[in-house]
């Protein structure tokens, strides 16, 4: 009677074998079998070439990338757990992964892109040509008449030149079908990836059915909320009218689609004008000009005057004196009329009369000198402020050195 087969222990290679390719007991106990047979020496470790050897396969550098990418860890030799996982992982392989593993392999720079020269080594890889030596036979034809739009290509295009001559990287797929018909048989493999196709599926659908089974839940509970907002009469009655009691619209939802476009316009237009103040800050600087603006603006923009057929003779003998008397001044010849930034003009009321009457104040030299002092007077006062804020905030001496140039106004 044959004793008990005890089997290794699990370990985390095991585990991601058993919840990734729904590998049973009765699996592991398989293939504890066949590394068995592989383990001479009884040592619970088994040569690579022995293993390669079985599916009459040659150790090269595919073989040993592929234990690279699994972060395999060997010196020629591997333990139980190791063998499981690389036959496991390499035999659920698809055609199209097997593709992307030998480019990501390859790519040595790891930047998605293969030169020729990556392309070059993959070939000599999977064909086990050593240095010095060359392909031969359809596989050299099939390089031959292979042409590159540039130095470098993406994964589309090594795919194209798959399809185009299949023989340049036969070998990587020859690996595959032996493993699988040396480890198990062709069959099984098939066998057990549509069982985990199958589990994937089924619990896809049962995630979908729970989903569509809570929004049905959240549907229900909606339509109870609009029943009570419109009645149950005007439910039944007018089942049009019930998207504008619906309570999870929003206002913008209730718009035409008109209003919807004029207000996303608006909506786009706000973003703008957001973007642009955090692109371009105002700075003190900045400030300071809109004050100085602003303040000119004040001081030059006078009241209308009347039209020259409006004004009484004695309105109209004042303002003819007073242009007379500036444009002496500046010894300039005397304009027919005067003009707006020629005189500054006050209002002052005559209690006797009861009458407004402009007078002129000062001659435009004058008002030009009272301008100067009284902004002279504001930035010297805007200084001491902004001094008194910074000796008490040290933190705004930076920022007050903050310039704007001309070019932003």
């Amino acid at each position: 009677m044959g004793g008990k087969i005890v089997l290794p222990e699990v370990d985390p290679n095991i585990n991601k074998v058993i919840k990734n390719f729904r590998f049973t007991p009765k699996d592991i106990s398989d293939f504890w079998k066949i590394f068995q047979k592989l383990d001479k020496q009884k040592t619970g470790l088994v040569p690579l070439a022995a293993i390669f050897k079985k599916i009459e396969q040659e150790r090269n550098l595919i073989t040993d990338c592929l234990l690279e990418l699994l972060e395999i860890e060997h010196d020629g030799e591997i333990n139980f757990s190791d063998f499981v996982y690389m036959v496991a992982t390499y035999c659920f392989f698809e055609p199209i992964d097997i593709l992307k593993f030998c480019f990501y392999v390859f790519d040595q720079d790891k930047t998605g892109f293969f030169s020729v020269d990556d392309l070059n080594n993959l070939v000599n890889a999977v064909h086990n040509i050593k240095s010095g030596n060359t392909v031969k036979g359809t596989v050299r034809a099939s390089w031959v008449k292979l042409t590159f739009a540039g130095e470098e290509f993406e994964f589309e295009e090594f795919k194209r030149i798959h399809n185009a001559y299949p023989r340049l990287f036969e070998p990587a797929f020859r690996l595959h079908q032996n493993m699988m018909i040396g480890f198990m048989g062709e069959w099984w493999w098939n066998a057990k990836k549509q069982l985990v196709i199958d589990v994937k599926e089924l619990a896809d659908a049962k995630i979908k059915a729970m989903a569509q089974k809570k929004e049905k839940k959240k549907q229900r509970k909606k339509d109870r909320k609009t029943q009570r907002a419109m009645g149950s009469l005007r439910y039944f009655l007018c089942p049009c009218m019930r998207k504008y009691y619906d309570p999870s619209l929003s206002a913008y939802d209730k718009l035409s689609e008109e209003e919807k476009a004029q207000r996303d316009k608006e909506i786009a237009a706000a973003r703008r004008q957001a973007e642009l103040r955090v692109k371009n800050p105002e700075t003190a600087v900045w400030l300071k000009y809109q004050k100085k603006i602003a303040a000119e603006n004040q001081v030059y923009s006078l009241e209308e005057e009347p039209e020259e057929d409006e004004r009484d003779p004695e309105q109209r003998r004042i303002l003819d004196a007073t242009h007379a008397a500036t444009a002496a001044a500046v010894h300039k010849p005397p304009e027919p009329a005067p003009t707006a930034t020629s005189t500054a003009v006050a209002n002052y009321i005559q209690p006797s009369l009861g009458l407004t009457k402009k007078v002129v104040v000062n001659s435009y030299l004058d008002q030009k000198v009272n301008i100067t002092a009284a902004m002279r007077a504001e930035r010297a006062e805007s200084r001491a402020e902004r001094k008194a804020r910074r000796d008490a905030d040290p933190d705004l001496k930076q920022k007050a050195r903050t310039t704007v140039s001309g070019a932003e106004f």
